[in-house]
């Protein structure tokens, strides 16, 4: 099954213009991103990416699908940030709360 995973892959490999800077960038192995590339492929049924000795090629079908890919990966990071700009606010509210008068309005000040 296709995930996120596969579609960052993609994205960063179309974005460095080779799987060895997509690696170095995502700190995985160049085969990782290569097998997650593969089976991207064999899922959708379409040919992405052109491999070359030191640089990938995009194919048509992979300039109309990392348009999409690119959207998705972007959503999916806000929302994974989000929820964590959430978690970070909720726990500084809990600690806030616990504080004394005098020293929250020190807090608010600054």
């Amino acid at each position: 099954m296709v995930g996120i995973r596969h579609l960052k892959y993609f994205v960063t490999s179309y974005e460095c213009g080779s799987y060895s800077q997509a690696s170095e960038l995502l700190f995985v192995s160049r085969q990782t991103v290569y097998s997650a590339i593969k089976e991207l492929e064999e899922q959708t049924g379409l040919f992405l990416i052109k491999k070359y000795i030191r640089k990938v090629e995009i194919t048509p079908d992979g300039e109309m699908y990392y348009k999409k890919a690119k959207i998705l990966v972007e959503e999916f990071e806000d929302l994974t940030l989000n929820k964590s700009k959430r978690k970070f606010s909720i726990a500084v509210n809990n600690i806030f709360f616990g504080l004394f008068p005098s020293f929250q309005r020190k807090f608010i000040e600054l």
